[in-house]
């Protein structure tokens, strides 16, 4: 189908850092999955378009297509599409630093993951909601959104979020003056970043 060809052309020129040209044939796909009216690939082309605005650092163009693919999956009931793009969202709203969004969308995200027992985005989830909590020092609620993290990264093979999540609760513990503890987290996190 052209628009999917289109499509992986945005892609491709969005990973070599050639965002204009990535835009137009993200366009161009876009306009074609509209003309005959395939949700799915609306959706989808509308979350690669704004990864490729999220690099670009132009988070309320990002936010915009987020939207625009929220609605198309919803239109679909496509839950599963619904709980990645939640959890882009929160992404986006953290960088900008609208913790209180943020922290709605992640949420969301893991209501949807645990429904449909999606453990990739349960486990990203609670990871960056742990990031989220760090950002608002809130130690005890980071604590316990990167042991969720590390478990579920564990659990699915994901040594990078397991060792991401393990740092964040090593952290989450120094900064309640348990150091001892943090020490063994962090050390813990080391080596599962370094096997992976």
């Amino acid at each position: 189908m052209l628009a999917g060809i289109y499509s992986r052309y945005g892609i491709m020129y969005s990973m070599q850092n050639n965002f204009d040209t990535s835009h137009e044939f993200y366009n161009k796909a876009l306009e074609i999955a509209r003309r005959i009216n395939n949700k799915d690939l609306l959706s989808t082309i509308y979350q690669n378009n704004a990864i490729s605005y999220q690099q670009q650092s132009n988070y309320s163009q990002a936010l915009k297509n987020y939207q625009n693919a929220l609605n198309a999956s919803e239109q679909i009931n496509d839950e599963e599409g619904e709980a990645f793009i939640y959890l882009n969202i929160g992404i986006t709203y953290n960088t900008l630093e609208d913790y209180t969004r943020s922290e709605q969308s992640y949420l969301k995200a893991i209501a949807l993951a645990k429904k449909l027992d999606l453990k990739n985005v349960l486990a990203y989830s609670y990871s960056n909601l742990a990031s989220l909590y760090e950002d608002l020092k809130n130690y005890s609620k980071e604590y316990e959104a990167g042991m969720k993290g590390a478990t579920l990264g564990k659990e699915i093979g994901d040594q990078g979020i397991e060792a991401s999540s393990l740092s964040r609760v090593a952290r989450a513990l120094a900064q309640q003056n348990k150091f001892e503890e943090a020490e063994k987290l962090a050390r813990q996190a080391i080596e599962v970043g370094d096997s992976s």
